[in-house]
């Protein structure tokens, strides 16, 4: 059934509203990891901003708004700008893990000692596995390979979970990241708690379909 015209202009409405806010605290976000000391370390809280804060939940938004298209052309619309956002947003967290695994092999540390870093790498798994999948949904891979009806079935129910499972684990790592010593002298108590209590409201609004 057919949203009225009303609530579509109030749900399009909605998504713009968290657009534009999620873009200013991004850009600001940005700014002032960028306003560093020039080391190669800063790239990846600003690579794992976009990709987490904004291009996740954003992609999540378009996925969420598939089953609500108007017509197959819609549909297919919304279908690739959600495959190529997630694609950039892997792309973007992916170079994130290797600036943070170079910068480390660089000065001696180990690896995952926290819990910023280890929740991180597993929402990194669930990413790559849910990128993966989502990639041999859209090209019918399932299919040519001649899996049979019942494991076709559970591929694109396995693909929500995935995605569910990403951002629920991305946006805990973002908010652990806040509280890094990096963190910390960037910015003060107040402002890092409502970072990341913004990152949770970004993603639950695109899960709300906004």
């Amino acid at each position: 059934m057919d949203l009225p015209i009303e609530d579509t202009a109030t749900n399009s409405q909605k998504l713009r509203a968290r657009q534009a806010l999620c873009t200013v605290v991004v850009v600001y976000l940005c700014w002032e990891y960028w306003a560093g000391s020039g080391d190669m370390f800063q790239w990846h809280p600003i690579c794992m901003t976009v990709g987490y804060m904004a291009l996740m939940a954003e992609g999540t938004s378009i996925g969420r708004r598939i089953s609500k298209a108007r017509g197959l052309v819609e549909r297919k619309n919304l279908i690739e700008n959600h495959m190529w956002v997630f694609s950039l947003c892997f792309v973007l967290v992916g170079v994130g893990f290797a600036i943070i695994y170079r910068g480390k092999e660089l000065k001696n540390k180990p690896h995952l000692t926290s819990w910023h870093g280890q929740v991180g790498f597993t929402a990194g798994i669930a990413m790559l596995l849910q990128t993966t999948l989502g990639f041999s949904l859209y090209y019918q891979l399932p299919a040519k390979l001649n899996l049979s009806p019942s494991v076709r079935s559970m591929l694109r129910p396995l693909h929500l979970y995935l995605a569910i499972a990403s951002s629920v684990l991305g946006v805990v790592a973002l908010s652990f990241g806040f509280y890094t010593n990096y963190a910390v002298i960037k910015f003060d108590t107040y402002m890092r708690a409502a970072f990341a209590l913004v990152a949770v409201l970004f993603h639950g609004l695109a899960f709300a379909r906004c």
